[in-house]
């Protein structure tokens, strides 16, 4: 079976990326899916 990941073409990660991530998920639609470990 193939696996298959289809994701944005951005990866962010840095300090007080949390406090900005309005910034970042807003041009992704209405109800962007975001997942944190």
């Amino acid at each position: 079976m193939d696996k298959i990941l289809a994701a944005p073409g951005k990866y962010v990660q840095g300090p007080g990326t949390l406090d900005r991530l309005g910034e970042y998920v807003g041009k992704l639609g209405d109800k962007p899916l975001v997942i944190v470990d």
